[in-house]
């Protein structure tokens, strides 16, 4: 460690996102242990969708921190969710949101993308959530699909008007802004997984996104049968939940040199706060 680095900077800390807080009630009940009893250290709350109002109120009630997973989109055919605002060009003609980033950039009027994101943002807040940070629903810091810009130049503004940062966010070279690195767990083997911790062996700031829930009959009905992300329904993230509650995960991190980290820990260290 050189004179000039912190005793942070020569540290490995990781976070564990699990997206979808409110989704729906499998995934809450997911993600209030994973944060309680397992590894998760970090969630963002999705204000548009059906059980939003469970999810803020245990999250008062756990003390949970947590962000706003801003949502543009609407994975599933079963149950389906829209703009908080009804603005028109956010939605198909049953009120719902769109599925697919691709079709949100054809479609979404700019002015009323960020109307709605800051009505969602609002919404979390009126619950009485401070929250931490943003990310978005289905979009990656460098997803490049069309429709992509539009939506993140949509996120970036909202960010600033909020004085959050998206924690996804990209440098113009696709390398991530905040982060030193991130992966996804959901549809990966345990074995990819800590593979991948492994590899991460230089100091700096780590990622896990992850998607848990308990399992429950209510998963296999977000979708029809033969929908093209039925898999993201139960079996990823009822994988997650077993990946993030198993003792021997913590364990394992600790022993990979990784310290567990939230992110308020995060934005303070790296003074973003």
């Amino acid at each position: 460690m050189t004179s000039s680095q912190s005793p942070a900077a020569a540290k490995k800390y990781l976070l564990i996102t699990s997206d979808d807080f409110g989704m729906c009630h499998a995934i809450n009940v997911g993600i209030v242990r994973g944060m309680t009893e397992g590894v998760v250290t970090s969630t963002n709350l999705m204000a548009p969708c059906p059980w939003f109002p469970e999810a803020a109120r245990l999250a008062k009630q756990h003390k949970l921190k947590a962000g706003v997973h801003l949502c543009m989109t609407c994975d599933w055919d079963n149950m389906r969710w829209g703009p908080i605002t009804k603005a028109k060009s956010l939605c198909d003609e049953n009120g719902y949101f769109f599925n697919s980033i691709p079709e949100v950039g054809r479609r979404a009027d700019p002015r009323e993308l960020v109307d709605e994101l800051n009505a969602q943002v609002a919404r979390v807040k009126a619950f009485g959530i401070d929250p931490t940070h943003i990310d978005i629903h289905m979009l990656s810091g460098d997803d490049s699909r069309e429709g992509c810009d539009k939506l993140r130049a949509g996120v970036l503004e909202v960010a600033r008007q909020h004085g959050l940062i998206y924690t996804r966010e990209c440098n113009a070279d696709g390398s991530l802004k905040y982060l030193t690195d991130q992966t996804g767990s959901s549809g990966a083997s345990e074995r990819d997984i800590w593979q991948r911790l492994q590899a991460w062996t230089a100091p700096g700031y780590y990622n896990i996104v992850a998607h848990v829930a308990v399992s429950h009959p209510e998963l296999e009905d977000l979708s029809s049968e033969n929908h093209g992300a039925r898999n993201w329904a139960s079996p990823y993230r009822v994988g997650d939940f077993a990946f993030v509650m198993k003792a021997a995960t913590r364990g394992r991190i600790a022993e990979l040199g990784f310290e567990l980290i939230d992110v308020p820990t995060f934005l303070a260290q790296k003074k973003l706060a």
